[in-house]
C-alpha cells in the first residue's frame, strides 16, 4: 500500500497575526485543517466587505441626462453686426455700406449673414435692449437697425427714419436661430 501526503492548502493573504491566532485556535480545540480554511475564508470576504463600505473602491462616476427642463446655460456665442464700406451710389455720389450679421462660435466656427445695402454713412449703435444695432443717415433720410434677442433666435428689424416725417414702422429683415440657451456676448463697435 502507498501512501499518500494529504492535500496541500494555501492559505487565503491574510495578515500573519490572524494566521497564527487561527493556528493557535486549532491546536486548542483540536479542529482539522478544512475548518480553519473555512475560518479564513469568512474573515477575508469580511475584511473585505468592510474595505468596500469605508471607502475602498472609488464610487462610479455616473452624469445625470439632461432632461427637458434643464437651466443650465448654453454655449458662449459673440454677436457682431458688421459694417464694410462700399462703393458709392454712382448717380448721387451717396455714400453705403454693406450689414452683415456675424456669430462666432465657442469652437472658432463663424457664421456671416448678409442683411443687405444700406444708403448713407452708418455707424455701430447701442441701444437697450438690444445685441447690436446701426444707425445709417444721408441727406436727411436714413435707417436704423436693431439686432435683438428672442428666445433662441436673432431678429435684424429695419426702421426707416426721415428728419420731416419721422420714424416708420419696424420691419424684420431676417432671423437667424440660435443654438439652445446660448450666452450672447454682444461685439460692439465704437
Amino acid at each position: 500500500m502507498t501512501h499518500r501526503a494529504p492535500p496541500t492548502r494555501t492559505p487565503l493573504p491574510v495578515s500573519a497575526a490572524l494566521d497564527a491566532d487561527l493556528a493557535r485556535g486549532r491546536a486548542r480545540t483540536g479542529l482539522g485543517p478544512s475548518f480553519v480554511g473555512a475560518a479564513q475564508l469568512v474573515v477575508a470576504a469580511l475584511v473585505g466587505v468592510a474595505i468596500s463600505a469605508c471607502g475602498g473602491a472609488p464610487p462610479r462616476a455616473t452624469t445625470p441626462e439632461p432632461t427637458a427642463d434643464d437651466d443650465r446655460p448654453g454655449p458662449e456665442v459673440a454677436v457682431a453686426l458688421r459694417l464694410v464700406e462700399t462703393d458709392p451710389e454712382p448717380e448721387l455720389d451717396m455714400p453705403r455700406s454693406r450689414a452683415e450679421l456675424v456669430l462666432i462660435h465657442v469652437e472658432g466656427a463663424r457664421e456671416v449673414t448678409e442683411v443687405g445695402t444700406l444708403d448713407g454713412i452708418c455707424q455701430p449703435t447701442h441701444e437697450p435692449g438690444t445685441v447690436g444695432g446701426a444707425s445709417c443717415w444721408w441727406a436727411g433720410a436714413g435707417v436704423i437697425l436693431r439686432v435683438r434677442r428672442d428666445g433662441d433666435t436673432l431678429r435684424v428689424i429695419r426702421i426707416q427714419d426721415d428728419s420731416e416725417s419721422g420714424q416708420g414702422p419696424e420691419e424684420e429683415l431676417l432671423s437667424v436661430d440660435l443654438p439652445r440657451r446660448a450666452q450672447l456676448r454682444p461685439l460692439l463697435g465704437h
